[in-house]
């Protein structure tokens, strides 16, 4: 079994999260919608600590920083460069190492198809 973490609204709109053991993705949709339950996302939680590390953009980063990353990533995108490719590039030119590292592990979400 495999654990998916959720979120859900409620009949009122109230947002619930959590997390919930199943077989698939579809076992754990047809128990939260037989729970009453809207749902807005349902993915499986992965073991790699890569993706379980928590971004914490504004710990050490700079606005100026983001702005910079922001614009320059934009930029990329709207050359026509993919969003790896403008990731991996702008990783390598932040001076930033907190930054860089956040980009890092946005770029491997990308990857993996994460939403």
């Amino acid at each position: 079994m495999a654990t998916f973490v959720y979120k859900v609204r409620d009949r009122s709109g109230k947002i619930f999260t959590g997390n919930m053991e199943g077989d698939n993705r579809s076992s754990v949709v047809s128990r939260l919608r037989e729970m009453d339950y809207f749902i807005t996302s349902v993915s499986e939680k992965r073991g790699n600590i890569l993706f379980s590390k928590q971004i914490n953009i504004f710990k050490s980063i700079k606005l100026r920083d983001l702005t910079i990353f922001y614009r320059q990533f934009a930029t990329m995108v709207n050359a026509g460069l993919t969003l790896v490719n403008s990731l991996d590039i702008l990783t390598e030119q932040v001076e930033n190492k907190a930054l860089a590292d956040n980009i890092k592990v946005v770029k491997a979400d990308v990857e993996a198809g994460s939403t």
